[in-house]
């Protein structure tokens, strides 16, 4: 999509971390640019239409540095001598002119910045959508097509549908038949559906209707890179552009002078990062900032990163601006980090804005660890130890993480925590892996990963009491954690292809593919820190964590939901052990367990046992068939609920046999609740052509005749087959008073 922009204002340039940070990962995107004119204070117009300017590869653009540090976008200088040498791209001489519209270029180049400020025209065209999402990001001022918009909607809608799909398909669901199951897939996918529309919905009207643009803004900051000059123990000179890392021996400060600009002449703060250093910040001078406080004895406080924002007072410009950095760290020192200018707030905002992400991740795993630690607590009956496990283990990466965003200093000042969390949460990290597989993935317990644990914590403590009585700092101690994670898990993982191979254990192959991630990520993070830089920076680990952690908890929640449903499934089974499946209440086995409860050496919750029995069962069934005898018992049990059943349990014990249970042993009472059972099955046979009658008798629980429940059954059962005889000579069948003639 081809889109023209007549004299768009171009904004400020962006600093060159950003932009690398943001172009990098889409370098081979091919991509084209054309400027119409270009109007700057150092160069006449140039007008007329350029040739396209084509590059394939985004770091064609970029230049290293030359104490290797980085990366830096191409100056004027440098496009000028590539151009000179003939440099060709695709048979067409290379022209950079498309860079100045976009200032994809360092901000300090006089050339550039006047060009940044200046009207232009530019055409945009790219043929890969993910480059038109980079571009909208870093040029918000070349508008896009509605189109456009509509596809990435579209596709970003299709990539969090899919997602949604992977978590929640159960192919035990899938896989059955039935109304039922027809149903779950019809209101599962009748869910999808509408998430989808209602993205669609919230997308399009973004779009197509946006209204007036409510963006908020951070005030402008500005590097503070040039005309630094240097003094260390051993050389002396200018810096060009920071970051760079100077020839300094450990313990001994870097000083670094200049004096401060016009733009200091009102109120200014600085701000600037020290690696593991001491920092003191002078303004003609007079101290203003001392970063970190300076311990010995036996308690030594870690030597932490941190930020350093530095509020000026008006006036400040002419005079000159002191900070010296001292490390104790043969990596650490020499090193001098960017350093900006601008308002206090908007420094924070930069801050912000460019570990943001990271602080999200942090939150993110943090609440994940904390939800999954509670949904065991919900279930810990169940002994869902992975999810224990995925929880605490979540929440010692985040802690981790939390100290390697560089923004832990928003949430407090503890030089301790902000120079020891990351290294005392190293040997925290692997222990909720060993007992997982401890406990998940090894179908017989392995003492060794116990070991693992025990010696892991171990660790924690040594190397927390080694900076604390300052034998060892903690910078120094990581590299032995380091060693010992690789150690752990290069030992586990063994010991779990092993697993795989000679019990063919599920377990194991799932653990192996998902740990696959985490430990090439970690692999890559370690070789980072002894190579490259030593600050960990997470970026690596970040994403083998994800992966690792949705695996195994997407794994886990199902595994914790099948066990719900089979739990559901015994429980209802239990329950369909203990009733009747006629009439819905108590059975004999329910009944029997009653009785033992009044036998034990704690007050029997029942003193009386009534027992009933139907009379004239077998001739109803003869008769009338087997579905009117089951209709009779069944209204017979109705009517003892609704008379005993007040005031104790009632339970079918036979075919024709009934018992009921009371708290209290008062024959008078019994005879009470008797007389009206009496009287409403006596209403009940008005409308049945035969007669509803129960032959009944009762025992009060005597410890010195009932020894054990048999004897109490018995004499109830004696007291009812007396009254079954008395009865059986006045029982009618097709005559009766009670029913039709």
């Amino acid at each position: 999509m081809l889109t023209e922009i007549d004299r768009a204002l171009v904004p400020p340039c962006f600093n060159d971390e950003r932009l690398v940070m943001l172009q990098l990962p889409c370098y081979r995107i091919t991509a084209f640019f054309r400027v119409r004119t270009v109007r700057t204070a150092t160069r006449p117009a140039v007008t007329g239409k350029r040739p396209l300017m084509p590059f394939s590869l985004i770091e064609r653009l970029l230049v290293q540095r030359p104490n290797g540090s980085g990366w830096r976008f191409k100056s004027e200088t440098d496009v000028k001598a590539g151009a000179s040498a003939g440099e060709r791209t695709g048979g067409r001489q290379r022209s950079y002119y498309g860079t100045d519209g976009f200032c994809i270029v360092p901000h300090t180049d006089g050339f550039f910045r006047d060009a940044c400020e200046r009207p232009a025209q530019v055409q945009f065209h790219s043929n890969h959508p993910l480059l038109k999402n980079l571009s909208s990001s870093l040029f918000p001022w070349v508008e896009r097509s509605k189109p456009g918009y509509l596809v990435d909607s579209l596709f970003s809608v299709m990539i969090c549908t899919l997602f949604v799909l992977v978590l929640c398909y159960d192919k035990n669901t899938y896989s059955r038949s039935g109304r039922g199951a027809t149903m779950m897939r019809t209101r599962l996918t009748r869910t999808i559906g509408l998430a989808v529309l209602a993205l669609l919905l919230l997308g399009s009207l973004a779009v197509f209707f946006p209204g007036a643009s409510l963006l908020l803004t951070a005030p402008p900051i500005h590097p503070l890179e040039e005309e630094w000059s240097y003094t260390t123990d051993s050389a002396s000179g200018t810096l060009s552009s920071l970051p760079q890392t100077l020839d300094a021996p450990p313990g001994t400060p870097v000083v670094l002078e200049r004096e401060l600009p016009e733009a200091f002449a009102g109120p200014r703060s600085i701000m600037f990062r020290a690696s593991l250093q001491q920092s003191h910040v002078y303004l003609n001078d007079e101290l203003i900032l001392q970063g970190l406080e300076e311990t010995s004895g036996p308690a030594r406080l870690p030597v932490a990163s941190h930020w350093g924002l530095v509020h000026l007072p008006p006036e400040s410009n002419g005079k000159t601006l002191t900070i010296q950095l001292t490390s104790p760290y043969e990596g650490m020192s020499g090193v001098v980090n960017e350093m900006y200018y601008g308002s206090s707030g908007g420094l924070l905002l930069h801050l912000v804005d460019a570990h943001l992400y990271e602080l999200i991740s942090a939150f993110g795993i943090l609440l994940l660890g904390i939800i999954l630690t509670a949904v065991y607590m919900l279930f810990y009956r169940m002994q869902p130890y992975e999810l224990l496990y995925i929880g605490l283990f979540s929440i010692a990466i985040a802690f981790w993480l939390f100290a390697e965003t560089r923004m832990l200093q928003f949430f407090t000042g503890s030089q301790w925590l902000l120079g020891g969390l990351a290294y005392m949460m190293i040997p925290l990290i692997p222990i909720p892996i060993f007992l997982y597989v401890r406990d998940v993935v090894f179908q017989q317990k392995k003492p060794v990963m116990t070991v693992f644990a025990y010696t892991f914590f171990a660790q924690f403590l040594l190397v927390t009491t080694l900076q604390f009585t300052g034998v060892m700092d903690f910078f120094i101690s990581v590299q032995v954690s380091l060693v010992m994670l690789v150690t752990g898990f290069v030992w586990t993982v063994s010991l779990v292809v092993r697993e795989m191979v000679l019990r063919n254990n599920k377990e194991a192959k799932l653990f192996l593919l998902s740990f696959s991630a985490l430990f090439l990520t970690a692999i890559l993070e370690i070789i980072r820190f002894f190579t490259a830089d030593p600050v960990l920076m997470a970026d690596f680990i970040r994403i083998g964590f994800f992966l690792f952690v949705l695996t195994l908890t997407v794994h886990s929640i199902r595994q914790i939901l099948q066990r719900v449903r089979r739990t559901q499934e015994l429980e209802i089974s239990h329950q369909l052990a203990y009733r009747d499946p006629l009439t819905g209440g108590p059975n004999r086995l329910a009944f029997d367990q009653a009785l033992d409860t009044c036998f034990t050496k704690e007050a029997p919750p029942y003193r009386r046992l009534a027992y009933f029995d139907l009379n004239n069962l077998k001739p109803i069934n003869d008769t009338f068939g087997h579905r009117e005898g089951d209709k009779a018992l069944l209204q017979v049990f109705e009517q003892l609920q609704l008379t005993f059943g007040r005031y104790g349990t009632c339970y079918r014990i036979g075919g024709d046999e009934f018992a009921c249970l009371l708290p209290d042993e008062s024959e008078t009472r019994y005879e009470q609740i008797n007389a009206q059972l009496d009287a409403a099955l006596k209403e009940k046979s008005r409308t049945l052509p035969y007669a509803l009658r129960l032959a009944s008798g009762s025992a009060a629980l005597d410890p010195n005749r009932d020894h054990s429940p048999g004897d109490w059954l018995h004499r109830a059962d004696h007291a009812m087959y007396a009254e079954k005889q008395r009865m059986k000579a006045e029982s009618s069948f097709y005559t009766n008073e009670s029913g039709p003639s």
